[in-house]
């Protein structure tokens, strides 16, 4: 492990990402000389209603393109569909971000497009590689309670979408008392957070007193609308980064070195 070059500030960072996306990040936060501190803003769950699996089953061959939201929908929808049966290889997979492609990987799937910086639907919109047209069937999978522009423009101009939600998001359940600790001996140099649901989450789980250290604490998020959240909370520390592990760190080290 290489020595961080801030030997004299606290050195763990809290990484909030889900449990099973937050492995990379960590182990790149460790070969940089910090330690991260696993606490999942949200937990992934199965939804409730598995009746939503029935209709596309039944029609895995009609779809053209196929739009994985997150690492977590990618997991979720190819477990279930290779559990069952091959995926069709004419499907045109599209990944909304780096960390969708990785996950897509795992299941041998090259994406035929991946959304730019910053990962989200309005960027994708404007990617000229990305022609979805009329009657094309587009089958997207995502987590219950996400954004609906992609599947109101696509049917705008013809497209036929499936929307499955192949998870749904919960609130966390790890123990506070921990992190308050290390807040306590002054370890704590930053937090990281990718989504808005899950700053909501995380500053309502760690309590009245976790509120108040968070608020206080270097706090780099990946998109406007997280900082616009996380600012609206109380936090006075917001940074925002490129989308990414290594811009990630790139942000931390820059932010502290100033």
């Amino acid at each position: 492990m290489s020595p961080s070059p801030f030997q004299g500030l606290a050195r763990s960072v809290i990484v909030t990402r889900p449990a099973a996306q937050a492995k990379p990040l960590a182990l790149a936060l460790e070969q940089c000389g910090w330690f991260p501190l696993l606490y999942p803003a949200i937990e992934i769950e199965d939804p409730e209603n598995r009746n939503v699996w029935d209709a596309v089953m039944a029609q895995l061959d009609a779809y053209d393109w196929v739009l994985c939201v997150s690492p977590s929908a990618v997991d979720k929808a190819l477990s279930y569909i290779r559990a069952r049966c091959e995926l069709p290889r004419h499907w045109r997979f599209i990944a909304m971000g780096m960390g969708s492609a990785r996950a897509l990987a795992h299941f041998g799937v090259t994406p035929y497009l991946v959304c730019d910086p910053p990962f989200d639907s309005e960027t994708l919109l404007k990617m000229p590689a990305l022609q979805v047209s009329r009657g094309e069937r587009v089958l997207i999978f995502r987590g219950i309670g996400g954004r609906e522009l992609l599947a109101q423009r696509w049917r705008e101009l013809g497209a036929i979408v499936e929307d499955v939600s192949c998870y749904q998001q919960a609130k966390p359940r790890w123990a506070p008392t921990p992190l308050l600790t290390a807040w306590e001996r002054g370890e704590v140099a930053a937090g990281f957070f990718t989504s808005s649901q899950g700053v909501r989450y995380f500053f309502a789980h760690v309590g009245r007193e976790g509120q108040g250290w968070l608020k206080k604490t270097l706090c780099i998020v990946t998109h406007p609308r997280v900082a616009e959240q996380a600012q609206a909370l109380g936090m006075l520390k917001v940074k925002l980064s490129s989308p990414g592990d290594l811009a990630l760190i790139k942000t931390l080290a820059q932010s502290l070195s100033t």
